[in-house]
């Protein structure tokens, strides 16, 4: 993914009615202003102005008095209406050998000639008008509001660094910088929404499910808010696994680590290996990291022989609305958020097509694993003879006393085998395509750690032969496409279906091809704008 620069200093600013007196460079001070963790809170009465500061910018710059004489000098050469602008705090955040600087003003008429007009509408409907001044490094932007505009300039290298002198401001960066809303006292999630939310959001906004979200905020950046940064690459990661980047999904995700990955050391175990080991259980618990697809098809892969073996139940805490599931048969959209996954969507329907019991188990409330551990024991304990299988995420299948996998072992009884996936994610990749089974060292709370780096193959995880399949592309497609492949029957049945594989296709390719398993196939190519290229139907036989 191509990096851009971001200020690690985000302002939200919102602008309600009435405009009272007027200053020249001299600031605004008569609001009150409180310092909270990261965020600074500034609200002006007069102004009827209020606006959060997200980051770490230096105290002492904000709402100082006086504008510096060689940032006054900047306006002026970037032509910014110095004497039309009621000035309304000033603020420098350093960073590294950088600095960037940030002067947010009312401008009752500013000139808009030569500024580009823009929308924001994931966060609130709003428009701005944007400029950006690449002489000097400056962006300026006039957001309107009932009696004036808005005014923020965002300056960057401000002593001219010959390092920085590519490093702009853009407008789509520009969107993350400034956010514009209505009502006044908004919380920090409404000020700040979720990219969870943003992402969903955009996912399920028509009826056929959007795979291209990801593309939405691949190329920008949240590290202008500590709050949200760590969220913002999981939730990137988790929606890149749904288009079935897997690689760049476990890229993505390692950016939460604030050290290198360090490389792990263990040896290589088969499948078949893994499967004498979970034979002898009557009780197998594997965990998942949410935007890891091989850790899913790990476990499609061992359906088979597992269920063989007297394993009927199969227990996800990603599986909601059973009900809906017995109805149609395969998977929809309502069961569940990482069944949007199509690996994790191939998983449930596999199990069910079997003979699975498949059931979901989590809890939304407050002692979330002990309600988890309870619904796991209430349903199998109706089911005496059957084998259990329950696929959970991260930590809840451990065996400390405050988890999932503890409350089972400890309160309820139950013996059981944990095999975690997820740790292994934070190693380097000892060899692709295997699995690797490693000693942590540091803790002992689960019985069986492994690197999964599985290649996803195809749809069926091998359970069926499979062919691969040559899919030609519409010409002159001049955006990134996406190849959303779905069961014939199923899309016919539901629009909401989970499909069957999904692929993300480079600009200007005339041609790709995908290994699927025995089935009747509609698909789908989608460019990244959301629009639906064209529509093909397929037959794949054994």
């Amino acid at each position: 993914m191509k990096k851009r620069f971001i200020p690690n200093c985000v302002f939200f600013a919102l602008i309600l009615v009435s405009i009272s007196g007027c200053t020249r460079i001299k600031f605004i001070d008569k609001g009150n202003n409180f310092l909270n963790d990261m965020t600074w809170n500034y609200y002006n009465d007069s102004l009827n102005i209020a606006a959060s500061i997200y980051g770490a910018c230096d105290e002492k710059t904000i709402l100082t008095k006086y504008l510096p004489c060689r940032d006054k000098k900047l306006l002026q050469k970037i032509n910014y209406p110095l004497e039309k602008s009621t000035f309304l705090f000033y603020g420098v955040n350093r960073f590294g050998d950088w600095n960037t600087t940030y002067i947010f003003a009312f401008t009752p008429k500013p000139d808009l000639n030569d500024f580009y007009l823009d929308s924001i509408t994931e966060y609130g409907t709003a428009k701005y008008y944007y400029q950006l001044n690449t002489k000097y490094n400056a962006s300026i932007t006039h957001m309107p509001t009932e009696r004036g505009y808005l005014s923020v300039v965002i300056h960057h290298d401000r002593y001219n660094s010959k390092l920085l002198k590519k490093i702009m401001c853009t407008k789509d960066e520009l969107e993350h910088v400034v956010r514009f809303n209505e009502p006044k006292n908004m919380t920090i999630e409404q000020l700040f929404p979720s990219s969870f939310q943003i992402l969903s959001e955009r996912f399920i906004r028509y009826e056929r499910p959007n795979y291209s979200a990801c593309c939405f905020i691949e190329n920008f950046s949240y590290e202008t808010c500590p709050i949200r940064k760590g969220e913002y690459h999981q939730a990137l990661a988790t929606y890149l696994s749904f288009a079935g980047e897997s690689r760049k999904a476990l890229d993505e995700f390692s950016k939460l680590y604030d050290k290198k990955p360090s490389i792990l050391k263990g040896k290589e175990i088969a499948i078949d290996s893994l499967l004498a080991i979970a034979k002898q259980e009557k009780l197998v618990l594997f965990n998942e990291a949410h935007h890891a697809s091989s850790h899913r098809y790990l476990l499609g892969r061992m359906l088979k022989p597992l269920y063989k073996d007297g394993f009927r139940l199969l227990g996800m805490e990603a599986i909601f609305k059973e009900d809906s599931l017995k109805f149609y048969g395969f998977p929809t959209l309502e069961n569940g958020f990482y069944v949007r996954d199509p690996v994790m969507g191939n998983l449930v329907r596999e199990a069910n097509h079997m003979g699975f019991e498949v059931f979901g188990y989590d809890s939304e409330l407050a002692q979330r694993d002990s309600f988890q551990a309870q619904n796991i024991y209430e349903k199998i304990k109706n089911y005496p003879q059957s084998k259990v299988i329950i696929l959970g995420g991260y930590g809840h299948i451990s065996r400390t006393p405050i988890t999932m996998g503890g409350y089972l072992q400890n309160n309820l009884g139950l013996k059981f085998l944990s095999i975690n996936q997820s740790k292994g994610i934070q190693y380097k990749e000892k060899k692709s395509n295997s699995l690797v089974i490693y000693d942590p060292q540091s803790e002992r709370d689960c019985d069986l750690y492994l690197q999964n780096n599985l290649e996803i193959k195809n749809n069926c995880f091998d359970l069926r032969s499979s062919k691969k399949v040559k899919i030609s592309l519409p010409k002159k497609k001049r955006w990134k496409t996406l190849l959303v492949v779905f069961y014939r029957h199923e899309y016919e049945k539901s629009i909401k279906a989970i499909p069957t594989l999904v692929k993300v296709l480079k600009p200007n390719t005339s041609s790709t091809k995908i290994h699927l398993c025995s089935g009747e196939y509609v698909y789908f190519i989608q460019n990244e704008n959301e629009r639906l290229v064209s529509e093909n139907f397929l037959s794949v036989k054994d």
